[in-house]
């Protein structure tokens, strides 16, 4: 649709860089995120991968193309005094387990939410997940106070709900979870400022919110001097992203 149909009719290898650039510049303006329009030249580098492999063309035109720095400003992640007024604020509901949870292991809230007793070894203090967006399953150690907070719960097992009152519920939307622990945060007193103001298919999000706890924890591991890769393992991350 960017280069027009006579172009799109054109033979393979008669694609520029200065075209796909071009394409990629235009879904930039256009307010998408500079990490989705990495993962657009993504997909179309395997497409000229896959051309280069049967002989179509000499040379992929994506390979002459940088990947664009992907702000970090959409989400920041929590500092320890308001982690702890989180956790003051959550006393007493499945919220505080939930919050533990996110700051000791990263995972995100729907996985946060659907965690069962089978996932977890409170003998050898093993989490296994695996979140929905990777489908691919991480095994973590517990940190002590998400561990003695699990073991002082009712005991249940298999597939029981680790946390009822989130279990099955969306995350999104009005009334979903998301909206749920953003009034908690204001109960707790944590600010969540908005983030940039975008254009066309951009949106504009606050930047502290339930996945800001999986920032915090990637920013933990980060100040223990853990390297990349064990940080991405643990936090089950397919790139580098925060």
């Amino acid at each position: 649709a960017h280069i027009g149909e006579m172009r799109a009719r054109a033979s393979v290898a008669s694609a520029s860089v200065a075209e796909i650039e071009s394409w990629r510049n235009a879904e930039l303006a256009s307010g998408m995120s500079g990490k989705s329009a990495n993962m657009g030249l993504g997909i179309l580098r395997a497409a000229f991968n896959a051309a280069k492999r049967r002989g179509e063309i000499l040379h992929n035109p994506c390979d002459a193309i940088a990947n664009v720095a992907a702000r970090s400003d959409e989400r920041e992640p929590f500092t320890d005094a308001e982690v702890t007024q989180l956790l003051g604020a959550a006393t007493g509901t499945d919220w505080l387990g939930a919050i533990l949870v996110g700051v000791w292991s990263g995972l995100r809230l729907a996985d946060v939410a659907s965690l069962t007793w089978g996932q977890l070894d409170l003998t050898t203090g093993i989490l296994t997940a695996t979140p929905a967006k990777t489908d691919r399953p991480i095994k973590q150690p517990m940190a002590p106070e998400l561990r003695d907070y699990l073991s002082a719960l009712p005991a249940g097992v298999g597939k029981r709900p680790v946390f009822p009152t989130l279990h099955g519920r969306i995350t999104g939307s009005l009334g979903g979870l998301s909206t749920e622990f953003g009034r908690l945060m204001a109960r707790a007193g944590v600010v969540a400022p908005m983030g940039r103001e975008k254009r066309g298919r951009g949106r504009q999000v606050r930047t502290k919110s339930f996945h800001s706890l999986r920032h915090t924890f990637v920013s933990r591991l980060a100040n223990a001097d853990v390297s990349a890769d064990v940080r991405k393992a643990l936090a089950g991350h397919d790139t580098d992203e925060a």
